[in-house]
């Protein structure tokens, strides 16, 4: 299912992510979207909701809020927050932010994948960093939006939503396995490769200008 399908009435609902004709949502329930937003958009959901909402950031910048706390999602960034987290998120003033959504009730086996670092209360942030990856995940973040608008949609989306999530948990693993002496002797590593290539003439087709539709 996307926004698209969602009953005009059930978009504006403060703090659920579907309508109250629905009742409330099997597991398994998925609803995507793909947002090309501009200040003043934000939503603000005290509550939260009753099921996970995931983002990806493609371009722009994303502001989150909670009390104390203010994180603004860059590109590459995949934002989580859990059910009833508080939900107070939209554009900076002036600002515009691209972005891939999901609203997922957590298929089981997904719970232990979904053990990302925390940035707030019942907000997670995990960084996509290699620009491979990246497009990997937004290539299966896009798929997922766009299996969930046929017949079968919400099992075909759910393969790309969980590719998505299990691509984030294996990052947070590599993160919580890397120590401070690996961090450094990685950017002495990209230091170095850095001192050997800069100089060199680019080859053909190496330098492609990413685009987002």
């Amino acid at each position: 299912m996307t926004v698209n399908d969602i009953p005009r009435s059930a978009k504006k609902l403060n703090n659920t992510a579907i309508g109250p004709h629905w009742g409330r949502p099997a597991p398994g329930l998925l609803v995507t979207g793909f947002f090309r937003e501009r200040a003043p958009y934000g939503v603000l959901r005290p509550r939260g909701t009753r099921d996970w909402l995931l983002t990806y950031t493609l371009q722009g910048r994303g502001r989150y809020r909670q009390t104390g706390l203010e994180y603004l999602a860059q590109p590459g960034d995949l934002v989580l927050l859990e059910p009833g987290a508080h939900h107070d998120y939209g554009c900076l003033p002036k600002g515009r932010w691209v972005f891939v959504w999901a609203h997922f009730i957590a298929r089981p086996d997904w719970l232990p994948h979904l053990d990302w670092p925390l940035a707030g209360k019942g907000l997670r942030v995990i960084h996509v960093e290699s620009p491979a990856l990246r497009q990997r995940v937004r290539a299966a973040f896009l798929r997922a939006h766009a299996d969930a608008r046929g017949s079968l949609g919400e099992d075909l989306a759910a393969t790309g939503l969980e590719e998505v999530i299990l691509l984030a948990d294996r990052l947070a693993y590599e993160y919580q396995r890397t120590t401070p002496d690996e961090l450094l002797r990685n950017i002495d590593d990209l230091q170095r490769v850095r001192d050997v290539y800069w100089d060199l003439p680019p080859r053909n087709g190496d330098d492609v200008a990413e685009t987002y539709p």
